[in-house]
C-alpha cells in the first residue's frame, strides 16, 4: 500500500465497489465545516431519534438494558479471545478488554433493536437537516435543551414569527415549508435557536443553498469559513469533488477522507458549540466542564456516550462513503479520542498499564468500534488508518477479535526521529541502532503506515527535510549544469536514504506529502492571520522538479524507482522483515524484506569494497536499485552488471553458525552515503521460444547491420536489397519490436497514420 499527497489520501489500489452516478438525490446540510492543514474537514449534524436513549457520560443504559438481558453472550466472548491469543501479555488485562468488547455489543445490540440494523442507524442525514418530503421542505434539528426554535431567511423576510419549529417528546424541532412558502434555492436561512436557562439566540451563518429536486441541502464548498475567521476560502463545489475522486478511481487510486470525529471547532457562529449551553451533558453533543473541553487544541470534544453523537458521527461516515464514493478514512487525532487525558503531557513507554486503566475513555472506544465495523459492513474492501502516537495495543486488529477495527495506524515517531537527528545531530553521532528501533518498533500483526516527515514539516511551517538539509543553498545550488557543492551532495544522498529507509523497513505502507518525493523547499503555509493572509506560500511549485537543468528531478525520479521497486517485488507487503547487521562503528544497516537484500551505508565518508553481507537464499544477486546511479543524481560507483555469488555460512538451520545469523553470504561495494538494494536472479537458463529468439536475433542483427558506417565502403546493391528484404519482412511479422520511427523508416507504416493514433490517444 502505497500513499501520496497531502489530504485527501490516495492509495495505489482501485477500489472495487461500484461507482455511483455523482449527481445523488440524497445531499446533507454541513453544519460545521473547517479548511485546516490542506484538508477539507466537515462534522455532519444529522442525528434521528427513534427513540431517543439519553446516555449518562458513564454509558448508563441500564433502564434499556434491562429489557434486553436475553441478548446471547457468544459473540461477546469471542470479542477478547482473538486479541489474547495473539499477544498473552493481555492476559492481565483481560477484564478490561472484556469490559470493553461487552460494552460495545450492548451498545450494537441496542442500535439493532431500536433502529433496524447499525447501517439504518447510520443514516440520520435522510431525516435531518433539509429534505424534501412529498410537496414540501422539511427541516429537523436535535436540540432537547431549547425553548424556542425559529426558522428564519429572506424567504420570510428574516422574520421567524411564522416560521416556528415544533419540539417532540425526543428533543427533536422540526417545520414543514410548502413549495408555496417561497423557500427556493439560494435561499439564506440561518436557524435561530433560544436556549434553556441562558436564553441566548444561536445564529447559524453558514450559507446553505437548497437545490430543486433533491431531498436535502449542502453548505456550498465554494463558502467555507476557516475556524473564527470571516475569510472565506474557495474549495470548488461538492460535485468537483466528485469529478475529482471519479477520476481518481479511473487511474487506479483510492482516496481518503481525513474525518475529525476527535474534536470540533470551538467556534459558536458557524459550529455546534454552543448547544450545550444551560443543559446536562445527556442532552449535548458534548462533555460538560473540562472534560468537553481540549485546552491545547481550543476545541470542544464529543460524548461518545450519546446516542445522538453516535448516530451523528456515523451518519457523517456514512454520508461520504454513500454520497462522494470515498475508499475510507483516516481518523484524524486517535490519541486524544483513546485517553481521558487525550495524550496530554504523556510519555508513552509500551507499559500496558498506559492503555487499559481508567484512563481509557470507554466510550470513545466503543464508538470507534462501532465505527470501524460500520465502515468495512458498508465497503468491504475499505481502509481505515488512525492517527495514534500511543501504540494501543490491538487498535489495528477487528472488532470481532477485541480490536478496535482499524486497518492500519499511522507510525507518528519516525519522523519526530528523522528531525531531531537533522536538527540536534552530527552525521557522525547517528545511531544506526535508533534509527532502525524507531523503524521497527510497532506490534506484530497490526500494520503501519511509516513515513519520514509529517505535515509539521510539509504544511504547517517548520523546515522540510530537504530544507533541514541543504536550507538557503538550495536557492542558488540545485542547478545540474554545475558541480554539486558538498551541501547539496550531502543533501540529496541523505535525502534519498532516508526516505526509502522509512519505506523499507518502517511499515506495511507508506506516505509521501506533496513535493516531498521531489525534496520541495518549502512548506504549504495557508492564508492566516500569521502571514497576513498571504497566499504566497499557498502553494507548491511543481516547475522545480519540470525543469530539467534543476536537480530536484533525481529525487523525484528516485522516488519512482524505489515506488517501481515495490510494484516488482511486492516488499511492503511481505512478512519477511529481518535485520541483520547494525554496526554503528560502519554506520551501515543490512536487512532482508521479501527476498530483497537492503544495504544503507550512513557513513559521510567510507566506502567499503568486499563488504559482506548475510542473506537467507543461496544464489546469485544483482543490483535492484542503487541510489547512486547516475539518474539519480549519484556517482554510478555501483557497477549493475556484477553478479554476487552467495557462500554457505556454518551449520544449515544453525543460526548462531551463520553469518549474523544467516545462513549465506556475499560480497559488494557499498559506498558512502547510499543505499543499494540486491534481488537473487535466477540461474537456471532459460529456454524461450525458438520462434520467437530467431526473430528477435534477427531484429537485432538486422539493425545493427543496416547502421552502416559513412566512411565504410559502400555495399553492393544485392547485398543492401537483401538485408532491406529481411528488415522488411521481419518487422511486418512482429511490428511490435521496433519503434515507429524504425517502422516508418522502413516503410512499415505511415507517419500520417501513427499522428492520427497519436491523437487519439491524447484524447
Amino acid at each position: 500500500m502505497l500513499l501520496c499527497s497531502s489530504s485527501p489520501i490516495f492509495l495505489a489500489r482501485a477500489s472495487s465497489h461500484p461507482r455511483k452516478d455523482s449527481r445523488s438525490h440524497v445531499l446533507v446540510k454541513l453544519q460545521s465545516a473547517l479548511v485546516a492543514n490542506a484538508s477539507i474537514r466537515f462534522s455532519v449534524k444529522h442525528p434521528f431519534c427513534c427513540p431517543h436513549l439519553k446516555a449518562e457520560h458513564d454509558f448508563a443504559i441500564s433502564s434499556v438494558l434491562g429489557e434486553n438481558q436475553a441478548m446471547t453472550t457468544t459473540e461477546e466472548d469471542v470479542q477478547y479471545r482473538g486479541i489474547l491469543d495473539l499477544d498473552p501479555s493481555l492476559e492481565k488485562f483481560k477484564d478490561h478488554l472484556i469490559y470493553r468488547s461487552k460494552k460495545y455489543v450492548e451498545q450494537k445490540s441496542l442500535i439493532e433493536k431500536f433502529e433496524g440494523s447499525l447501517e439504518e442507524f447510520a443514516q440520520g442525514y435522510l431525516k435531518f437537516g433539509f429534505n424534501r418530503e412529498q410537496d414540501a421542505i422539511v427541516y429537523r434539528e436535535w436540540a432537547p435543551a431549547a425553548q424556542e426554535a425559529q426558522l428564519i431567511g429572506d424567504f420570510n423576510g428574516w422574520d421567524g414569527s411564522n416560521h416556528k419549529m415544533e419540539k417532540n417528546e425526543f428533543g427533536v424541532w422540526s417545520i414543514e415549508i410548502p413549495d408555496a412558502g417561497g423557500f427556493q434555492h439560494g435561499s439564506d436561512m440561518p436557524p435561530l435557536i433560544l436556549l434553556d436557562l441562558q436564553l441566548l439566540m444561536m445564529e447559524f451563518t453558514g450559507i446553505h443553498h437548497l437545490q430543486k429536486g433533491i431531498s436535502s441541502s449542502i453548505l456550498d464548498l465554494q463558502n467555507l469559513q476557516l475556524q473564527g475567521s470571516t475569510k472565506l476560502i474557495r474549495s470548488g463545489t461538492p460535485e468537483d469533488l466528485k469529478y475529482l475522486i471519479d477520476k481518481a478511481h479511473g487511474l487506479g487510486l483510492r482516496v481518503l477522507m481525513d474525518v475529525v470525529h476527535s474534536h470540533t471547532s470551538n467556534n459558536v457562529t458557524d459550529g455546534l458549540n454552543g448547544f450545550d449551553v444551560g443543559q446536562g451533558t445527556q442532552d449535548s453533543y458534548f462533555h460538560n466542564g473540562e472534560r468537553g473541553y481540549h485546552k491545547l487544541w481550543d476545541s470542544r470534544l464529543f460524548n461518545y456516550a450519546n446516542w445522538e453523537v453516535l448516530r451523528f458521527l456515523l451518519s457523517n461516515l456514512r454520508w461520504w462513503l454513500d454520497e462522494f464514493n470515498f475508499d475510507g478514512f483516516r481518523f484524524d487525532g486517535v490519541t486524544s479520542m483513546l485517553y481521558h487525558h487525550h495524550g496530554i503531557n504523556m510519555v508513552f513507554t509500551g507499559n500496558y498499564t498506559e492503555y487499559f486503566s481508567e484512563a481509557t475513555d470507554v466510550d470513545a472506544v466503543v464508538y470507534m468500534m462501532l465505527a470501524n465495523h460500520l465502515v468495512h459492513n458498508l465497503l468491504p474492501d475499505a481502509t481505515v488508518i488512525a492517527e495514534d502516537v500511543s501504540g494501543m495495543p490491538a487498535l489495528c486488529r477487528p472488532d470481532y477479535e477485541g480490536g478496535v477495527g482499524f486497518d492500519y495506524r499511522l507510525a507518528m515517531a519516525i519522523p519526530d526521529r528523522w528531525i531531531d537527528f537533522l536538527k540536534n545531530k552530527m552525521d557522525s553521532e547517528w545511531s544506526m541502532k535508533e534509527i532502525v528501533w524507531s523503524l521497527t518498533n510497532r506490534r506484530y500483526s497490526e500494520k503501519c503506515v511509516a513515513y519520514a516527515e509529517s505535515h509539521d514539516q510539509a504544511i504547517v511551517g517548520d523546515k522540510t527535510i530537504s530544507f533541514l538539509l541543504m536550507d538557503k543553498v538550495m536557492y542558488s545550488g540545485m542547478s545540474d549544469l554545475e558541480p554539486a557543492s558538498p551541501v547539496i551532495e550531502r543533501g540529496i544522498a541523505l535525502h534519498k536514504m532516508i526516505h526509502f529507509l522509512t519505506m523499507a523497513l518502517g511499515g506495511e505502507g507508506y506516505l509521501n506529502f506533496m513535493g516531498n518525493e521531489f525534496g520541495h523547499p518549502e512548506w504549504i503555509d495557508f492564508p492566516r492571520e500569521g502571514n497576513g493572509w498571504s497566499y504566497d506560500k499557498c502553494r507548491r511549485q511543481w516547475n522545480l522538479v519540470d525543469t530539467d537543468h534543476l536537480r530536484y528531478k533525481h529525487m523525484n525520479a528516485f522516488d519512482r524507482a524505489m515506488n517501481l521497486l515495490d510494484d516488482r517485488f511486492h516488499f511492503l507487503a511481505s512478512e519477511k522483515q529481518i535485520v541483520s547487521s547494525i554496526s554503528e562503528e560502519d554506520k551501515v544497516i543490512v536487512f532482508e524484506r521479501g527476498d530483497l537484500v537492503f544495504v544503507f551505508n550512513f557513513h559521510p565518508e567510507n566506502t567499503y569494497s568486499g563488504y559482506k553481507v548475510g542473506c537467507d537464499l543461496p544464489g546469485k544477486y544483482r543490483v535492484a536499485l542503487d541510489s547512486d546511479a547516475f539518474e539519480f543524481g549519484g556517482h554510478g560507483r555501483v557497477g549493475h552488471d556484477i553478479d554476487h555469488f552467495t557462500s554457505p555460512e556454518g551449520i544449515p538451520g544453525v543460526p548462531e553458525t551463520n553469518f549474523n545469523s544467516r545462513p549465506n553470504s556475499f560480497k559488494l561495494l557499498s559506498p558512502a552515503r547510499t543505499c543499494v538494494v540486491y534481488c537473487k536472479v535466477d540461474e537456471t537458463p532459460q529456454q524461450p521460444d525458438e520462434e520467437t529468439t530467431g526473430t528477435e536475433t534477427t531484429v537485432t542483427q538486422v539493425l545493427q547491420d543496416s547502421q552502416v558506417d559513412k566512411t565504410a565502403e559502400s555495399p553492393s546493391e544485392e547485398t543492401t536489397s537483401t538485408k532491406e528484404t529481411t528488415l522488411r519482412q521481419v518487422l511486418q511479422d512482429s511490428p511490435d519490436l521496433a519503434s515507429d520511427e524504425v517502422l516508418v523508416s522502413s516503410g512499415i507504416r505511415d507517419e500520417k497514420e501513427i499522428d492520427v493514433e497519436d491523437s487519439t490517444a491524447s484524447d
